[in-house]
């Protein structure tokens, strides 16, 4: 999944909030349009409730679409870090949206969200 492969360069990179204009803005550029893809092809699914049935996902209930905004959120998230390099944009105390750390947070939120749409239980 492209949103991992992300998580990984911007590690390998020790991408930090102080660092993240030395980012690779092509490699991460070429990882970003793959989780565009990815993320269009994965709304297009969970939008059309005949495919749905078709993926064998069951009903696609509250988690489904609770797992749908999260992986939204995530690539919100690397637009805004993308955006913040081209635009060498500076940050607050009041705006932390595209740091790495915000990225890896909602990366996290929906991988466990993943786990509860699976598995049909509270990510709690």
């Amino acid at each position: 999944m492209a949103a991992e492969a992300m998580e990984e360069e911007l590690i390998r990179q020790d991408v930090t909030l102080e660092t993240l204009n030395e980012l690779d803005v092509a490699s991460y550029r070429v990882m970003y349009d793959q989780l565009t893809k990815e993320v269009a092809e994965y709304i297009a699914v969970a939008d059309d409730p005949t495919r749905v049935e078709g993926e064998e996902l069951g009903s696609y209930n509250l988690y489904g679409n609770m797992l749908k905004q999260k992986i939204m959120l995530v690539k919100a998230s690397a637009t805004d870090l993308l955006q913040r390099v081209e635009q060498s944009r500076t940050f607050n105390e009041y705006n932390k949206d595209g740091t790495p750390k915000d990225y890896k947070q909602k990366l996290q939120e929906a991988v466990l969200e993943y786990y509860a749409f699976v598995t049909g239980s509270d990510p709690g």
